[in-house]
């Protein structure tokens, strides 16, 4: 039997977060410099991401532990002539915690565990504009939630 073959039997942990709801909250594509950016021989663009990680509380007197959490990308894709594109996405969730959740866990959920889960979704929506908008498909690389989070807060144990 080789490596590649070999069954793996493990019984994983239960995430302790429900995703009630997943959805595109705000999108917004724009090329203003709209059809020069399309003339041939120009150098691919010059890439800009920067993106937004928010969570808050929803009060809901069923479900006292939930919340929503937002990726926020904003995406400028630039040349010497000028922007080729502008994209805006806001991709967002509805999400509740089980009560016996540790406090000092909530944050690492909410900013790494669940971003982890939303990001390749807002991913595909970030490739599938730039690529409506005329562009090749946008290919975010993947990001590291957990040593952002880390970098920001510390090493916190949960």
């Amino acid at each position: 039997m080789s490596e590649t073959d070999k069954k793996i039997d493990v019984e994983a942990p239960a995430m302790p977060v429900v995703i009630h709801a997943q959805y595109l909250k705000d999108l917004s594509f724009e090329s203003p410099n709209s059809p020069a950016v399309f003339r041939r021989g120009l150098q691919p663009p010059e890439m800009d991401m920067d993106f937004n990680l928010d969570a808050r509380k929803i009060e809901d007197e069923e479900r006292p532990h939930m919340y929503e959490v937002t990726i926020r990308l904003n995406i400028k894709a630039a040349r010497d002539t000028g922007v080729a594109f502008l994209i805006e996405c806001t991709y967002g969730a509805l999400v509740s915690l089980e009560k016996d959740v540790a406090p000092g866990a909530i944050r690492p959920i909410l900013f790494v565990e669940v971003p982890q889960i939303l990001f390749p979704f807002a991913r595909q929506i970030v490739a599938q504009a730039s690529q409506n908008g005329g562009f090749p498909p946008l290919m975010l690389n993947p990001i590291d939630f957990r040593t952002m989070f880390v970098a920001q807060n510390g090493e916190k144990k949960h």
